[in-house]
């Protein structure tokens, strides 16, 4: 059974980070969890242990995407050791470089079958278009759109959502009915809120807003990400907007992982939030 568009927030709201009698609308992004598998037999422990570490700290959603190399094999070598409904579990593809949207959906059908099996699965709770901009591709006749609801009709996936930085991308999305979730990246920060708009648009229909690369302008800054403050002030920026449902941390080991749960924790100085927003 799938949801619609209108519960698709509380559904995610299931899958919070539960930490110390708190749930912070946090999850773990899986992009750089890519170990060369199979070959690479330490690096694919390790990350299997931070998977491991993400769970038994609390989180409950896990996204990945095709594009990040063999993130979705690690992450599904994780997901057969745990219950399948216990997590909220999202994948990303890019739409095929082909001219035809029934070529396109075509294509698409293999990518989530292939998603499917590397995440040893049998269903998505989200799957969304992933940084493409050819939109002819998913709302002509026969496209990408019509293979998605009808995948969301065999409940293959839950939800439909779109991902991407580019804003008037995301409004074709926020335009249209058949879309749950928008994911935008970078974009809401102590540095840069030009995603507001988009965020307060969605949350207004009841649409869900992912919230991705929360530390990508703190890099751009050089802040020292080292320092509990400094870390804990922008991890826990995006939790100010109610409009976003989930923001993704996105760790490349255990040490990580556990830096940003404890910065979710720390209490930030008022100095310290006064210096980010000079």
């Amino acid at each position: 059974m799938t949801d619609s568009p209108r519960t698709i927030k509380s559904n995610i709201e299931k899958y919070r980070l539960k930490n110390s009698g708190k749930r912070i609308p946090f999850g773990v992004g899986c992009a750089w969890l890519s170990s060369g598998y199979p070959n690479d037999r330490e690096k694919m422990q390790s990350h299997q242990r931070t998977l491991e570490t993400a769970y038994e700290l609390g989180f409950r959603y896990f996204d990945t995407a095709r594009k990040y190399g063999d993130s979705e094999w690690v992450l599904g070598e994780f997901i057969a050791t745990i219950p399948r409904e216990s997590i909220f579990l999202a994948t990303k593809f890019n739409l095929p470089k082909v001219s035809d949207p029934r070529e396109a959906a075509r294509q698409a059908r293999g990518f989530l079958n292939e998603s499917l099996e590397r995440l040893q699965t049998n269903r998505l709770d989200l799957y969304q278009i992933h940084d493409s901009r050819q939109m002819e591709l998913v709302f002509s006749e026969g496209g990408v759109l019509e293979f998605l609801l009808d995948a969301k009709r065999q409940g293959l996936i839950g939800h439909i959502g779109m991902a991407i930085r580019d804003h008037p991308i995301l409004e074709h999305a926020l335009d249209s009915a058949d879309f749950d979730t928008i994911l935008t990246w970078g974009d809401f920060s102590p540095f840069n809120q030009s995603g507001a708009g988009l965020i307060e648009r969605a949350a207004r229909q009841g649409m869900g807003v992912i919230n991705g690369s929360p530390l990508y302008d703190a890099r751009q800054h050089r802040l020292e990400l080292g320092v509990p403050q400094v870390l804990g002030a922008v991890l826990q920026y995006p939790l100010t907007n109610p409009g976003i449902d989930m923001t993704l941390t996105g760790p490349s080991n255990e040490q990580e992982i556990r830096a940003s749960v404890a910065a979710l924790h720390t209490e930030i100085d008022r100095g310290v939030w006064e210096e980010m927003q000079k």
